[in-house]
């Protein structure tokens, strides 16, 4: 899984939830309350911030010690299909953003957000249209699966 997504701790909260709930008392169900509101926002903040460190390796394939195979490749006149049997678009379509084209058994929501967000993004800053996005299913439900497991491997409560 990601590396670099860290542990985020967060206070148990039994008394948020008539399924769990040890002690019916108002004021301890609206301290479990805020503090599960506050447990999501540290989960999701730090989700955020793994976000923000995947792209920052975004399209790595295209530059550094790879430039000079983009700039072939995108220079070769080729096209379509004969444009994906270049050797640099087998390294290219190796990103973990590009799931149409090889998806990771590790696959989570972070990839697939850079792949909405990479689509987005080229087709309006190169056409102003953006192609129409397909992911299947079968992908899609284990990238949920697989940030479901990410993530409880990285909350703690205390």
């Amino acid at each position: 899984m990601k590396n670099y997504y860290k542990n985020v701790y967060i206070e148990k909260t039994p008394n948020a939830d008539t399924r769990f709930i040890e002690v019916l008392d108002k004021d301890l169900v609206y301290k479990d309350t805020l503090n599960h509101i506050k447990g999501v926002q540290k989960v999701m903040e730090e989700f955020g911030k793994a976000i923000y460190l995947q792209s920052t390796n975004h399209d790595y394939s295209k530059i550094g010690t790879y430039y000079d195979g983009f700039f072939e490749a995108i220079s070769s006149g080729k096209k379509g299909k004969d444009f994906f049997e270049l050797d640099w678009w087998k390294i290219h379509r190796k990103e973990r953003h590009h799931l149409n084209d090889w998806c990771p058994d590790d696959v989570d929501l972070i990839d697939v957000i850079e792949m909405l967000c990479d689509c987005v993004s080229a087709g309006m800053a190169r056409s102003g249209s953006v192609f129409p996005v397909k992911l299947s299913n079968d992908i899609l439900q284990k990238a949920v699966l697989n940030t479901v497991e990410m993530l409880k491997d990285k909350v703690k409560v205390k």
